[in-house]
């Protein structure tokens, strides 16, 4: 098939096969006809990356696909051992609602329901477990902080916006110019007064995906942004998502 670029004026473009949208299952399924030795055009109506979370999260089969196209090794080393302790609590948690309202033995219903009627209803919380080693430092880094309604109304994340970093409070001038390299947001509201009282620190720094990196007074935080702030854009934004 031809197939010609007229906004722009591109020349036409030969291909065996045609990808319309260029996200991570599209960028993804681009490679494996490509693999196969087939001309391959991935079409996309959007010319910058997007700033909203995308492939946030992959299973065991996902990533079988990521080894057959040799794209495994591209992957964050830190990626599978911090997101280990999270796949591991929330199947846990699946497995055990699934107990509760799932089953289809009338035996085991009935002895679910009596327990509740003797023990009361267990409650169920959201699940916000810390990372296992990775990108982060000091004792809040890696722990994912609640999510506060600032004076304007707004949430958090909604003042942050997109995948970005950001400090929450304040930070010395060094980490304030790493923070500047890496298009930062700056939240400094009341709201977050007690987030920072509980991690006992002045100011934390939020990953893209909102884990926290480190405390703003802890060296390995200040080492971490510096070497993040001296890669290339493509390279940091390739590694937060």
């Amino acid at each position: 098939m031809a197939m010609t670029g007229k906004a722009d004026g591109a020349p036409p473009v030969r291909a065996e096969v045609a990808v319309v949208g260029c996200g991570p299952t599209g960028a993804t399924l681009a490679n494996l006809p490509g693999h196969a030795g087939l001309r391959v055009a991935v079409l996309d109506r959007e010319r910058a990356l997007s700033d909203q979370p995308r492939a946030v999260h992959f299973d065991g089969e996902v990533m079988r696909i990521f080894q057959a196209l040799g794209l495994a090794e591209a992957l964050p080393d830190t990626y599978l051992p911090e997101r280990d302790a999270h796949v591991r609590a929330f199947i846990e948690q699946a497995m055990a609602l699934g107990e509760i309202i799932q089953t289809t033995d009338p035996s085991v219903a009935a002895a679910r329901d009596a327990r509740f009627a003797r023990d009361g209803a267990g409650e169920i919380v959201n699940l916000a477990p810390r990372l296992g080693p990775g990108l982060h430092a000091g004792p809040a880094g890696g722990l994912i902080p609640a999510q506060p309604r600032l004076a304007d109304g707004r949430l958090m994340d909604d003042a942050i916006g997109g995948p970005r970093w950001a400090l929450l409070g304040r930070a010395p001038p060094p980490l304030s110019a790493a923070l500047v390299a890496l298009g930062a947001v700056t939240v400094d509201d009341p709201a977050i007064v007690p987030l920072l009282a509980e991690a006992g620190t002045g100011g934390l720094v939020l990953r893209p995906d909102r884990a926290v990196l480190g405390p703003v007074e802890d060296p390995q935080t200040a080492r971490l942004l510096g070497g993040l702030a001296a890669l290339p854009a493509i390279e940091r934004i390739g590694g937060a998502r």
